[in-house]
């Protein structure tokens, strides 16, 4: 999951965990945790990763 301000990013990987593949976009705010439940149930998540924000230089961004 790539958690921003406005959106959350879904993606599943392969049972290596080499290859990364979108799953859905999720509006940010009231009744998110409900659908990255739902989402991670669908796909019998296993554990679930939370991406670290990094700025276009690569430096670790500040989250506000």
């Amino acid at each position: 999951m790539d958690v921003g301000d406005a959106r959350i990013g879904v993606a599943s990987c392969d049972p290596d965990g080499m290859l990364a593949t979108p799953v859905e976009t999720v509006p940010a705010g009231p009744g998110s945790m409900a659908r990255l439940v739902a989402i991670a149930q669908e796909y019998q998540a296993v554990e679930v990763v939370l991406g670290l924000p990094r700025s276009l230089s690569g430096a670790e961004a500040r989250r506000r």
